[in-house]
């Protein structure tokens, strides 16, 4: 990919130019002439300055081009982030390379952008690397003018992460596992147990979850595996949050104080969360 940036050069004082080469090879040969006559001085300083001419590089311009804008289609943390960009310099005199990579994220904290700074040769390419290290998971744009580069920052553990497992007294929409949240329920009817956790879809926005609890009492045990639906994609990626409920029927237990595990199992990659519980009391 070649794009050209416009706007960015600045050429390099090398301190090869007209005047410059005047004024030192005057200085160098009145140093070294101190008692010589006025004519010799001035013999002398104007084969010093013709020299300077000839040795000088002609006044050009830099003019940089972006090669390349490299970055990894995907990193599992806590890998680093290597953004590598490559810049030709196709003008004609040194100069001074100024750009910036815009970073886009969803998910993830990183800077908004970065900045590359760097004197390049005429006729030189070279690769300039910054690294960064990503907090979170989740995606990555980087765009320099028309180019551009998504990454997957993958978390270390991909398993189902649950946030809280609670008695409610009903689940209808998102949020309800905390807002109908209750310590207590009747005995001998369903009761729900409510759980909020988060899913990683990774880029295939896909889900395919179960949710296996066990509930135990003074004088019962009680283990089952309930299925959330069936497999199906969904429009999302990265990391989701989510809630899922389960029933459980009381029938013909006695009042008393109970403890509900759950856990949620990842079909996709055979995840397991970690157990989370909730203990009530059924009167």
């Amino acid at each position: 990919m070649t794009a050209v940036l416009s706007g960015c050069a600045e050429r390099s004082n090398s301190g090869n130019g007209l005047s410059s080469n005047i004024s030192e090879g005057t200085q160098a040969t009145n140093q070294d002439n101190r008692g010589n006559n006025l004519e010799d001085n001035t013999s002398e300083n104007t084969q010093t300055a013709q020299n300077g001419i000839n040795d000088a590089e002609p006044n050009g311009v830099p003019e940089f081009e972006i090669i390349q804008l490299e970055v990894p289609d995907e990193i599992t943390q806590p890998e680093t982030i290597d953004v590598e960009l490559t810049v030709e310099n196709t003008g004609d005199a040194r100069g001074r390379f100024r750009g910036e990579v815009d970073i886009d994220v969803d998910g993830v904290f990183l800077p908004k952008s970065i900045q590359y700074d760097a004197e390049i040769g005429a006729g030189e390419r070279t690769t300039l690397t910054k690294t960064l290290d990503p907090t979170h998971s989740g995606f990555v744009t980087f765009s320099l003018e028309s180019v551009e580069h998504e990454l997957m920052v993958i978390p270390e553990q991909t398993e189902p992460q649950i946030q809280g497992v609670r008695l409610i007294r009903e689940w209808n929409e998102y949020g309800d596992v905390f807002q109908n949240a209750i310590d207590s329920a009747s005995v001998g009817k369903l009761i729900v147990i409510g759980v909020r956790y988060w899913y990683w879809h990774g880029d295939s926005g896909t889900l395919d979850v179960s949710v296996e609890y066990e509930t135990e009492g003074k004088e019962i045990s009680h283990r089952d595996v309930t299925q959330d639906g069936s497999k199906r994609i969904v429009r999302q990626r990265g990391w989701e949050p989510r809630e899922d409920y389960i029933k459980i029927s009381t029938f013909r237990w006695d009042a008393g104080e109970y403890t509900t595990r759950v856990q949620i199992h990842d079909e996709r990659i055979e995840g397991l969360s970690a157990t989370k519980e909730v203990t009530y009391t059924l009167k």
